[in-house]
């Protein structure tokens, strides 16, 4: 690395990359110490060499603790790999297993790098709290008697406003809708019709209005199909 990197300050981001990427990471012996290593054209001495003594430095230091934060992390050692944000200069991705979540952020710009709300976005499934809906006794918008989709629109800032640095709503990232579509009966689940809403809980229209304003608010909504 010592020889091949022009820009040495990102020598360190090298091993935080080494360190946090899927894989078993190898230290080539000297390299620790940022020690160059030259190929000649007629033999690999320069590129191999010999060292009388350790040469213990910061970056030294600095990748001991790295291979600690490694070996401490399950996320870093079994995780799945995901990327977040690929820049010419910055690199951001996540490791993540079932006991943790890590984010590996890589900076080799000359300047501080911020990523926006949406960039570290990366919630999926199985780390969302779901709030389970039955529309037709959530909330009445009409005053006919009955829940519609409306009513959940009303109410989305109880289950989640949108602001993290609230704390008046529940927080809940997830909406799981009990069935929505056509049917004879009050609970929906003997469905007539998979592509349309049973006019009591309103139209097509208040359903993309529903999802606009949750997907406005980071939750993700499903519905369950009997």
């Amino acid at each position: 690395l010592s020889s091949i990197l022009t820009n040495k300050k990102h020598i360190p981001l090298a091993y935080g990359l080494l360190m946090g990427m899927p894989g078993i990471p190898c230290l080539y012996y000297g390299s620790e110490w940022a020690e160059p290593g030259e190929k000649a054209p007629d033999n690999d001495y320069a590129l191999r060499p010999c060292f009388e003594e350790p040469k213990p430095n910061e970056l030294t230091e600095f990748i001991k603790k790295l291979i600690r934060v490694r070996q401490g992390s399950d996320a870093l050692c079994n995780g799945a790999y995901k990327n977040v944000v690929i820049q010419n200069h910055q690199l951001l991705f996540e490791r993540c297993s079932e006991k943790e979540r890590v984010i590996v952020a890589i900076n080799a710009a000359d300047y501080a790098y911020t990523a926006n709300a949406g960039e570290l976005n990366i919630i999926d499934d199985k780390y969302r709290t779901y709030y389970e809906v039955f529309l037709y006794s959530f909330y009445d918008s009409d005053g006919d008697g009955i829940g519609d989709i409306q009513g959940l629109i009303d109410k989305l800032d109880y289950i989640n406003d949108g602001d993290d640095s609230t704390d008046t709503d529940l927080g809940c990232n997830g909406i799981w809708l009990m069935p929505i579509m056509p049917s004879p009966t009050y609970h929906k689940y003997d469905i007539s019709d998979y592509e349309n809403i049973d006019e009591q809980y309103g139209t097509i229209d208040d359903f993309k209005q529903l999802i606009e304003a949750c997907h406005k608010r980071g939750i993700r909504v499903i519905i369950d199909f009997p």
